[in-house]
């Protein structure tokens, strides 16, 4: 809970009630991030990657930056450096380049957090001074009025506190937009180099729940729906078939994460593969996804299936363990996401919107389903009266959002959106687009990409084909031969624009 100002006649709930919201609340979210222990995994990223004049640069800036503004701790938000350096580099798959890259990405975030954090920390101060010397003045006043036997109105103090209640919040919440805008724009610039951010989760500022604690409400909810029935099927001494290894997979994962013993990392891709099983099995309609196009279950069950063959040895390349298989679904997932943004900033720029124009359709994305879903062309037919339009989005860029939305009919996704606008010269040659069409399904068309690896991400060696598949798996949830094909071209753009090649 925030800490609030002790006051006698001032009322908290009252203010925040009159203000419109809770600037303690809103600072809470930004001072529960971790910028000490971000900034020390991104000089063990530094350390572990190799030297790049631009990229040094930028981290040797973005470290003053950080020294400035920090100035205390943050024993709450330990990171196992050692652990996730040898996570990046053995499950991720990250070269030194891309250490260093990140560390520069961490870096940034560690110094806008701190800031973030000593912006927000002096507004709340100022606010808090700010009443208790109003609530002392009311008090004053009240017991000059007894002595003078008079009846005190104090209503202009107390509006006076509203307005310093309201402007503190105005305050606190265009720091915590400005540092989100920040770490969104650096997570997409890691997630393209590979990195998905998993070891900063819970530390990085924005009120969400801990990698640990969305692990243990995983393990609990499949504790109270499925465990007994996966503890029967494992104990009724028969034939190991499928659904008993599955099961057996479980109980594995409950064990771990219940573990107090357990490595973090563990924890965390066991509680993962418990909420992919939970959510997998979820009865009742879901919000779709505004990039990948898929609502949660379907996610889940995605990841599912691409978790066991990558298990396996997903094609041709080395089975892997339980939790290299989820490490690299995370990171598939955070390339996936970076591919269609990039896509998707490209098109709109093609259309000619402005990059103001370009950052509302991309930071708007929740709103991207309210807005087109009920049909791209109603969308642009209100272009004149704004009425449907996102906020902020002007005539012109307007239009063009409509026009790169008409391509399709009734949407909600970046990923539709993306797909449905990739055009290609007639004498190209798209072997992964072939391909696709020719899978056809939505797992079909993943291989699609099993070519373009290289290039769509960070991964390499023998993962190269698998990174690529597991990217459009996560991509590919339209079934047809025609988006099929889409969805392999998308791979094919990317890898042939970048000069790659490679044989088949």
């Amino acid at each position: 809970m925030p800490e609030y100002p002790q006051l006698v006649y001032l009322s908290v709930p009252e203010l925040i009630g009159a203000a419109g919201g809770d600037p303690w609340r809103v600072d809470e979210t930004i001072q529960a991030g971790a910028p000490g222990e971000i900034s020390e995994l991104a000089s063990s990223f530094r350390a572990a990657g190799v030297c790049i004049t631009e990229t040094d640069e930028e981290f040797n800036q973005a470290k003053k930056r950080f020294e400035e503004a920090w100035d205390r701790d943050d024993p709450a938000h330990p990171i196992n450096d050692a652990a996730e350096v040898q996570r990046a580099t053995q499950w991720l798959r990250l070269s030194s380049e891309q250490m260093a890259k990140v560390s520069a990405d961490l870096q940034n975030i560690a110094a806008t957090l701190a800031e973030a954090q000593r912006s927000g920390h002096i507004s709340i101060a100022n606010l808090n001074n700010r009443l208790v010397a109003l609530d002392n003045v009311i008090a004053a006043e009240i017991e000059k009025a007894r002595a003078d036997g008079v009846q005190l109105d104090w209503s202009a103090l107390k509006a006076a506190a509203v307005d310093a209640t309201s402007q503190s919040l105005k305050e606190v919440t265009a720091v915590r937009d400005a540092y989100g805008a920040k770490l969104d724009e650096a997570e997409l610039k890691m997630a393209a180099h590979g990195y998905d951010m998993d070891a900063v989760a819970g530390g990085e500022g924005q009120g969400e729940p801990s990698a640990e604690d969305k692990a243990q409400s995983a393990a609990e909810k499949y504790d109270a729906t499925q465990r007994a029935a996966d503890e029967a099927l494992v104990n009724d001494g028969g034939p190991m078939t499928p659904e008993k290894e599955a099961a057996a997979g479980r109980l594995r994962d409950f064990a771990t994460v219940n573990d107090p013993n357990a490595n973090p990392y563990l924890k965390q891709y066991a509680g993962e593969r418990l909420d992919d099983y939970n959510m997998s099995r979820f009865v009742g309609p879901l919000p779709v996804d505004p990039v990948l196009g898929k609502d949660a279950r379907q996610l889940a069950q995605s990841r599912m299936e691409l978790q066991a063959q990558l298990e396996k040895g997903l094609l041709g390349g080395p089975p892997m363990s339980p939790d290299q298989a989820t490490a690299f679904l995370d990171s598939g997932e955070s390339q996936a996401r970076t591919l269609l943004l990039n896509q998707a900033e490209q098109q709109l720029r093609n259309l000619g919107m402005s990059e103001q124009g370009i950052y509302t359709v991309i930071k708007g994305l929740g709103s991207l389903s309210d807005s087109i879903g009920t049909g791209v062309e109603q969308y642009g037919n209100s272009v004149e009266t704004g009425k449907h339009a996102l906020n902020g989005l002007s005539k012109a860029d307007a239009a063009a959002f409509a026009k790169w939305g008409g391509r399709v009919g009734t949407v909600g996704s970046i990923a539709q959106l993306v797909i449905a606008g990739l055009e290609y010269p007639d004498n190209a040659w798209n072997p992964n687009e072939e391909l696709g069409k020719a899978s056809g399904s939505a797992l079909g068309s993943v291989l699609g990409g099993m070519g373009a690896g290289a290039a769509v991400g960070s991964f390499g060696g023998p993962f190269t084909a698998a990174g690529a598949a597991v990217i459009g798996g996560l991509i590919g949830g339209f079934a047809g031969s025609d988006l099929g094909g889409k969805i392999g071209s998308l791979f094919d753009r990317q890898y042939y624009a970048g000069g790659g090649g490679g044989s088949w």
